[in-house]
């Protein structure tokens, strides 16, 4: 059985060998299908996943001072006050860090 580490380990490897997928994997007597999965696979872990978040609004604050968040695509408008709240969901939802 190999862990995430061990697949990012070795796809390095193939990637500094130089040698075709197909030879690299002969090399080391994996089949190159394995290969091919554990790319896939990995590449898959470092996507974002789609979460939404639901978020009540609060129609106290209309007369508050509103913010607009531009976070990749999405473009959010919320009052000051809420904004700890909306970041602290965001945080939560894992949204706010760069798979980078």
């Amino acid at each position: 059985m190999h862990n995430t580490e061990s697949k990012r380990k070795t796809i390095q490897q193939w990637k500094d060998s130089g040698l075709t997928q197909k030879a690299f994997c002969q090399q080391i007597n994996i089949n190159v299908h394995t290969l091919h999965y554990w790319i896939r696979q990995l590449k898959d872990e470092a996507k974002p996943k789609e979460q939404f978040i639901s978020l009540t609004p609060d129609t106290s604050l209309v007369s508050e001072k509103m913010i607009e968040l531009k976070i990749g695509h999405a473009h959010i408008s919320t009052s000051i006050s809420q904004l700890p709240s909306l970041l602290l969901e965001l945080d939560r939802a894992g949204l706010l860090y760069d798979p980078a």
